[in-house]
């Protein structure tokens, strides 16, 4: 069952030092970490406005402020949103989503429009503004089993220093990624988390 399940997510990312959360296959949450919840405040801490990840980056204020070069973020996230949904395309609840946020959305609209398929980049590196100063990750994906297009995403605390706002990872920490885990999405080479792992 759903529940059962998300207990047993739950206890995996609080079990995680690192932010830490999982979404759905529209990108809605279903469970964080307090490390998440403080990190992203007015989407997963006690500021929220839209529950929705593609909601809060495109409708809620904060996103700009939060996310360094906001404009190059949304370009990235909304291409591997399109890429992400692919398969579930034909879902009634899919359809309704894209529907709605095209109409709500000029920026959404402009970009579904010209949406293609694209290659995940690996080795990111993405700022956040914060109130304690500038904080740099990185950003790893596992997709969870037996749930279609659920994921776990976790953001890896990176050096800060005065660079664009999405750049290579060192390839040290690429290289390690590699080995034990899939950053980004790439469904093709994936490391599954289940309840009983």
């Amino acid at each position: 069952p759903q529940r059962q399940l998300q207990k047993h997510l739950q206890k995996l990312i609080d079990g995680i030092d690192y932010p830490a959360y999982v979404i759905d296959h529209l990108w809605n949450r279903v469970c964080w970490n307090k490390s998440a919840a403080r990190l992203f405040t007015h989407w997963l801490g006690k500021q929220v406005k839209y529950p929705n990840f593609i909601d809060y980056l495109l409708l809620d204020p904060h996103s700009r402020l939060f996310i360094r070069n906001w404009e190059k973020h949304v370009v990235l996230w909304l291409g591997r949103f399109f890429n992400h949904i692919q398969p579930y395309q034909e879902h009634e609840n899919v359809a309704q989503f894209i529907a709605e946020r095209r109409a709500g959305s000029p920026v959404f609209e402009r970009l579904y429009n010209k949406r293609r398929k694209r290659t995940s980049k690996v080795g990111l590196r993405y700022v956040f503004h914060t109130g304690k100063g500038d904080r740099v990750f990185g950003r790893m994906s596992f997709p969870v089993q037996d749930t279609p297009g659920w994921q776990m995403v976790v953001w890896l605390p990176l050096p800060v220093k005065k660079t664009a706002a999405i750049e290579p990872l060192p390839q040290s920490v690429v290289g390690a990624a590699r080995k034990d885990t899939v950053v980004e999405t790439a469904p093709a080479e994936t490391t599954t988390v289940s309840p009983e792992q």
